[in-house]
């Protein structure tokens, strides 16, 4: 399936399934809830843990992420998350997903490096 997609590049652009889940799972984890005005509910709470890793359990952010895409990227089934925290850079975490679309069963696997 294709969509418009109007983020980062030329205005307007024809993209795939794929890349256009990719962008809304990255808008969906770099937003704080309450940022976007109209949908106050919209992002995630990653930001919360921001230079407190330490004191996180991997498996508390995983599930935090877990709720965010479930909630808000209704296209994909989560097969696997995990979280690398950059040791070098505080603010910055690598997450790693496999992902399944659910209209057609196919798989793929996605790498967001997100900094704050």
């Amino acid at each position: 399936m294709k969509g418009i997609g109007i983020y980062n590049e030329d205005f307007v652009q024809l993209k795939e399934d794929r890349e256009l889940i990719k962008e809304n799972i990255r808008r969906v984890l770099t937003t704080v809830p309450g940022e976007q005005v109209g949908n106050l509910n919209f992002g995630s709470r990653i930001r919360e843990y921001l230079f407190n890793f330490s004191n996180v359990l991997l498996e508390d952010l995983e599930q935090v992420i877990v709720s965010a895409i479930s909630m808000w990227e209704p296209r994909v089934n989560i097969l696997n998350v995990s979280v690398l925290i950059d040791d070098k850079k505080e603010e910055k975490i690598n997450i790693d997903l496999v992902l399944q679309l659910k209209d057609s069963l196919d798989e793929f696997n996605l790498n967001l490096p997100i900094n704050f």
